[in-house]
């Protein structure tokens, strides 16, 4: 009790001076702008063990759903330094110690995970063949580690990330995974219908990301039937207390390299 007392009053601590913390909870889905949709290319894998006895192995660096265009796998999150926003409390309790992704029939599931800094990363590997997961990062130690059949590899991080980190087997080279560290709760990733929501933001204007393997940071779509442009990904959103539904993100084909 006493512990959660104060990691609540440090959150509170957070909001600026003078000003009730309100919150408002974001919405919106990112839609493919085509009615030509992109179709997953089959991997081959023939000869490769384990791999290449699996039917239906596919690529997914872009995952569009037929029945309503929605595109999963797109980062939204909060860009601000830590301190110059207020954290809701319900945040004060930690988050799961682990972050877990699996080498999981020679792909990695799930695709996208996002994490805070107070969380372990967990590599497993529950499939009969080794894996391994090698990681590429701008601002921590980068890994490169094997995972043998019913293994598990961990790591931690020191320093937020400002954007998504890629994450892949050496040994099978068409598996992707991606990881974005945070030091705030702030970061969402799309469905399979590319609904997004961030709940319990501070109330007040500030600055978030879009972002998607294919482009990196999304800087062009169609909001409200408006074109809009976003340098290298910065969107400011006004918050406001309550619900923000921003409705869907149009964005086009050639924004995601098709």
């Amino acid at each position: 009790m006493q512990r959660f007392a104060a990691a609540l009053g440090l959150v509170l601590m957070l909001a600026p001076a003078g000003i009730a913390a309100q919150w408002g909870d974001l919405s919106l889905r990112i839609v493919y702008d085509s009615d030509k949709l992109p179709v997953p290319k089959p991997i081959d894998a023939a000869g490769v063990p384990f791999c290449g006895g699996l039917a239906g192995l596919k690529f997914d660096d872009l995952l569009v759903n037929p029945k309503d265009r929605g595109v999963a796998n797109v980062f939204v999150y909060l860009l601000e330094d830590a301190g110059q926003f207020a954290v809701h409390p319900d945040y004060a309790r930690s988050p799961k110690k682990e972050a877990v992704m699996a080498n999981k029939g020679c792909a990695f599931e799930p695709k996208a995970v996002a994490m805070q800094l107070s969380q372990t990363f967990v590599g497993t590997n529950p499939d009969p063949v080794g894996h391994n997961m090698k990681l590429d990062s701008f601002d921590n130690v980068s890994f490169n580690l094997a995972i043998a059949a019913g293994g598990k590899i961990t790591n931690t991080f020191k320093l937020p990330e400002t954007a998504p980190l890629t994450v892949n087997c050496t040994s099978h080279k068409w598996m992707a995974g991606l990881v974005l560290v945070r030091s705030d709760p702030y970061a969402a990733i799309s469905d399979a219908s590319g609904k997004v929501k961030l709940a319990n933001l501070p109330a007040g204007k500030w600055k978030f990301r879009i972002w998607h393997e294919r482009c990196g940071f999304v800087n062009k779509a169609t909001l409200g039937g408006k074109p809009v442009e976003w340098n290298r990904g910065h969107i400011e959103w006004e918050i406001k207390p309550g619900s923000n539904d921003l409705g869907d993100i149009l964005v086009k084909p050639v924004v995601f390299k098709e």
